[in-house]
């Protein structure tokens, strides 16, 4: 199990643009005292759990994405089930998204 921390930006300059249509920035994060826990494990498949969670878990969740990519970048022939016990609230500017992702790749790194 790892804790996602919610987290508020005290400060965010916009410092570029690239290539990709992203933008630079320099921020300044602090976490609080409010996580999600996310559960990563070993498994033949993919799949993710947001038990209580409006959030639909489909391709599009970050917590998706951040798999795929480990997958794609370690070239490991596996997978996981991931399960995210949601408690910071949605579309809040929070960073639960993010944190979710992260603390996936955490868990990941761990496993494999």
């Amino acid at each position: 199990m790892v804790k996602a921390p919610a987290k508020v930006n005290l400060a965010l300059a916009v410092t570029g643009l690239m290539e990709n249509g992203y933008h630079t920035v320099d921020m300044l994060m602090q976490a609080l005292g409010l996580w999600e826990r996310v559960e990563v494990v070993k498994s033949g498949g993919y799949s993710l759990r947001l038990p209580r969670s409006p959030i639909p878990p489909n391709e599009k969740n970050t917590a998706t994405k951040a798999a795929a990519a480990f997958f794609q970048e370690t070239g490991l022939l596996a997978g996981c089930d991931v399960t995210v016990h949601k408690a910071i609230p949605t579309r809040a500017g929070l960073a639960s998204g993010s944190a979710d992702a992260a603390a996936v790749l955490v868990g990941l790194n761990a496993l494999y």
